[in-house]
């Protein structure tokens, strides 16, 4: 418990270094990342499949064979979108058994990642003992240094200079509880096999962790199912061809993707562009009323969002991570997958190019979405595809003709795709608006408060409930209390 003696000076303080870290947004000299949601197709809500084949045990909207957590490992670079999005996941405690938060180094050091960890978990006030499980993961990609890039838009603290202005106001019970053996832990969490619960991992950061693990335990980390927050179909948001996540560890990327996991969800650029925050929307979290957590995450998004908005209030800016998070908890939801082919999910085929040199192609990513045909020239080189088409239409001179080998082009086609299938579910068309409004709600926002899902309630536990809050709220007095 902290004491409430000085808690008004600090109060008056910590109001002081925001409204100096605000007004010095107008100068900052980085662009924003997005200039709000992209303009997409509509999609179909869950229940439109009602006349759909689907399979006996699937639930409209959801990608086939994934089972929404339940169990959930968080493996993060906690950075401001990272904790925004940790801190959402914190308010889902009906849905989500969160079994263990594992760092890295991406955003920031492994070493501040760690620790805003444990500023998100003081400020929601879990007591010590119900803390999850906190490991301290890998400082630097597998094959390369960290780079330093994050510390304009994240801070140097990694979580927009809120850890190191809340210093004095938080204990350091936390400090020394991580644990560092996380390919012990990730090995020794997974799945017994196909009938035991599923267990998530949402995989914020660079992989590097996750492919660690994979090389130690490979048969345990393809029973996890994943959602993985990184890549790019369109623009990358580090280099023109480059997602952040996928460029610091290019070579964790694709041995993940080349692990032949069966259950994975990735979330690239074009998908978490979709959710957007402006300034404005980080005052309503930093209003006095709000809980210590609400307070933190708008503090940190303020700076974040007004580094990359140039201090325009209304300009709305892509937060990624929680894009991932709610992908994770409540697909059907947010990105409904379409068992037609033309869902917000599609099954795609995805390649990192790993090389050092150029420079400018580190991490880059091909992401082929099979309903369109994009991979197969992933797959097949011109040489075997330019004799295909010359067998195909050899002595053909009319469109006739033509149209009679199109079932025989794709027979030749399915034979290609079966060398090399799916190995991911790509998230192409998220529900932006609804993922801001969820969010906000998360947070008891006024008119927001209703905008997330209900949670799903099992048969054998429906005459129960559980309460949602994330530890006891009282145990901490709202951190920006205005006296």
């Amino acid at each position: 418990m902290q004491s409430t003696t000085g808690r008004s000076a600090r109060s008056r303080l910590l109001w002081a270094f925001l409204a100096l870290m605000v007004a010095l947004l107008p100068v900052a000299s980085v662009q924003a990342q997005s200039n709000g949601p992209y303009r997409v197709p509509s999609i179909r809500a869950p229940q439109a499949f009602e006349g759909a084949n689907l399979p006996p045990d699937a639930q409209p909207g959801l990608p086939p064979g994934y089972v929404p957590p339940g169990k959930l490992i968080v493996d993060t670079d906690t950075g401001v979108d990272d904790a925004a999005a940790l801190a959402w996941l914190m308010t889902q405690s009906e849905q989500v058994d969160l079994l263990g938060v594992v760092t890295v180094a991406g955003n920031t050091t492994v070493e501040n990642a760690t620790e805003n960890v444990a500023t998100l978990l003081m400020s929601a006030g879990w007591p010590l003992e119900e803390w999850p499980v906190v490991l301290t993961g890998a400082a630097k990609p597998q094959n390369r240094k960290l780079s330093s890039t994050g510390k304009l838009i994240h801070g140097t603290d990694g979580l927009g200079y809120m850890r190191f202005a809340l210093a004095n106001v938080f204990s350091n019970a936390g400090k020394g509880k991580a644990l560092k053996d996380v390919t012990a832990f990730y090995c020794s969490h997974a799945p017994s096999g196909p009938e035991a619960d599923p267990v998530t991992i949402l995989a914020l950061g660079p992989l590097t962790n996750i492919a660690e693990s994979i090389k130690k335990c490979p048969n345990e980390m393809r029973r996890y199912q994943y959602v993985v927050l990184g890549g790019n179909r369109g623009l990358g948001n580090q280099t023109p061809s480059a997602e952040y996540n996928f460029w610091q560890d290019p070579d964790s990327a694709q041995r993940v993707f080349s692990a032949g996991i069966e259950q994975l969800i990735i979330v690239p650029t074009d998908a978490f562009g979709q959710f957007a925050l402006t300034l404005e929307d980080a005052y309503l979290l930093l209003d006095p009323t709000q809980t210590p957590l609400a307070q933190v995450i708008g503090g940190a998004l303020a700076y974040y969002i007004g580094v990359l908005s140039l201090g325009d209030p209304s300009l709305p800016v892509s937060v990624p991570d929680p894009t991932a998070a709610m992908v994770a908890v409540f697909p059907q939801y947010f990105a409904p997958y379409d068992p037609y082919g033309f869902g917000a999910i599609s099954e795609g085929l995805v390649k990192v190019n790993k090389g050092p040199e150029p420079e400018y192609l580190r991490g880059t990513s091909t992401i082929g979405i099979y309903a369109y045909n994009e991979p197969l020239t992933m797959i097949a080189k011109d040489k075997e595809l330019s004799a295909l088409y010359d067998r195909l239409l050899d002595g053909v001179t009319t469109a006739e003709d033509a149209f009679a080998k199109v079932s025989e082009w794709q027979a030749a086609v399915m034979e290609l795709y079966a060398q090399e299938g799916p190995n991911a579910q790509v998230v192409l068309y998220p529900d932006g608006a609804a993922m801001r409004a969820c969010f906000l709600g998360a947070f008891g926002v006024a008119g927001y408060e209703s905008a997330c899902p209900a949670p799903f309630v099992a048969e054998a536990d429906a005459g129960t409930s559980t309460s949602g809050e994330a530890g006891d709220p009282s145990l901490f007095l709202p951190i920006l209390t205005v006296e």
